[in-house]
Parts: structure tokens; C-alpha cells; sequence
């Protein structure tokens, strides 16, 4: 009798549950952004950054991409996709655009978007300091 043992898959690669994890994170970041951007009375929604003068002009531009990302979890969410058996397969999900698009973001994306976001709070900091705003992480 031979018995032979398959170490097919020594080490799953991101699940479902990893890439859910950072779409919360990155909803979260953006939250934190947000609400020092309301602390701070920049009202990025109304502004244009033509209109703008630096450094929000600078914010406000590298504000764009990351808001899509936000903007397309958070309002065009339609389906998630993950193989923690393949080798190198990248966890994503699709979303739908208002142009009746579809975007798909990558587990790379959400957590390079964190990274903006966290750049972007950093940013801001620097030229509209905090008027004793409530504590975010």
C-alpha cells in the first residue's frame, strides 16, 4: 500500500473575510477624513479645486481618487470575488458606476486608498490645524 500526501495549497492566500475586513477599513479611514474635513469647515463637496487656493487646491485634487474608491463602495457596490486556493489571485470587488460602469477594485486598491487617506489626514493637518477637534484615530 502507497500513500501519498498532497501539499497542494501550503497557505491560503487573502478570503472573502480578508477583503471585507478592508473595505470596513477604508470606510472607516475615509470617515475619519471626513470628519476632519467637516472639523476644519472644508466642505470638499462644494469646493472646486480650480476655485482653490493652495495647498486646499493640492488636498483637493488628491482627494479625487480615493473618493471615487469610497464613492463606489459605498454607493456601487454589486459583487465580491476572492480563490484563497490559486496562487497570486487578488481578492476584488465589483461596483457599478453612475455612468453605468463597472469598476473593479482590487484588495491592493482598498489598502493603497488607506494609505492616500491617511496621507490626506496628515495634509490637512498641516494647513488647517485642528480647532479642538474630537480625537480620531
Amino acid at each position: 500500500m502507497v500513500i501519498v500526501y498532497c501539499d497542494c495549497v501550503s497557505e491560503l492566500g487573502p478570503t472573502l473575510e480578508d477583503l471585507h475586513a478592508e473595505i470596513g477599513r477604508t470606510l472607516l479611514v475615509w470617515g475619519w477624513l471626513e470628519g476632519e474635513m467637516i472639523d476644519a469647515k472644508i466642505n470638499w463637496r462644494n469646493v472646486s479645486p480650480e476655485m482653490a487656493t493652495e495647498p486646499l487646491k493640492t488636498f483637493l485634487l488628491d482627494l479625487v481618487e480615493p473618493r471615487n474608491v469610497r464613492n463606489a463602495i459605498a454607493h456601487g457596490l454589486a459583487s465580491a470575488h476572492s480563490n484563497p486556493w490559486e496562487a497570486g489571485f487578488e481578492p476584488y470587488v465589483t461596483c457599478r458606476n453612475f455612468d453605468a460602469g463597472v469598476r473593479r477594485i482590487t484588495l491592493g486598491d482598498l489598502r493603497r486608498t488607506q494609505s492616500q487617506l491617511q496621507s490626506l489626514r496628515n495634509v490637512l493637518r498641516e494647513f488647517a490645524p485642528p480647532m479642538t477637534i474630537k480625537s480620531r484615530r
